[in-house]
């Protein structure tokens, strides 16, 4: 059986959740007509960048260690979909921060370049914006705003 993986954060930056955002948040007017008028670009680059399963909600209490420390699993994937690998290595960063998001990059960087997977700066670029957008549209939902949305509002103009 081939399963279908259908759910991509990315699908939610459209006009329906930019008017969420838009009526929740009046103030960011402005960043929600800016994202409208870049989103055919985004949909552009989007169809050409290659995309990868991304767990979307990463957080150290979604990580199981191995008290030997060689093993590794993660879990809980209720937003596991599809979308770009740099979503899910700005999510861990965040999710583990200091010298645990250090190494795990050094070793990222290390078994990508064995597996030949090159870095796309489009790819950052276009995750910097989308990441905030998909935060906000998420957060404009939820009453009261949640504190994981203050970093996106700030980036937005709030």
């Amino acid at each position: 059986v081939d399963a279908v993986i259908d759910y991509s954060e990315l699908d939610l930056i459209d006009d329906a959740g930019l008017a969420g955002v838009e009526a929740r948040w009046p103030e960011l007017a402005p960043r929600v007509a800016w994202a409208r008028a870049e989103l055919p670009g985004w949909h552009e680059l989007i169809a050409h960048l290659p995309r990868t399963l991304t767990h979307n909600d990463f957080a150290a209490t979604n990580l199981a260690i191995a008290w030997h420390g060689g093993d590794a699993l993660m879990y809980d994937h209720n937003l596991t979909g599809m979308g770009l690998r740099a979503s899910d290595l700005r999510n861990v960063r965040l999710g583990l921060g200091g010298a645990a998001a250090a190494a795990f990059l050094e070793e990222y960087a290390r078994l990508a370049e064995a597996r030949g997977v090159v870095a796309s700066p489009e790819a950052e670029a276009l995750d910097d914006a989308t990441s905030h957008l998909v935060a906000l549209i998420l957060a404009s939902e939820l009453d009261p705003t949640p504190a994981w949305a203050s970093a996106s509002l700030a980036w937005a103009g709030a």
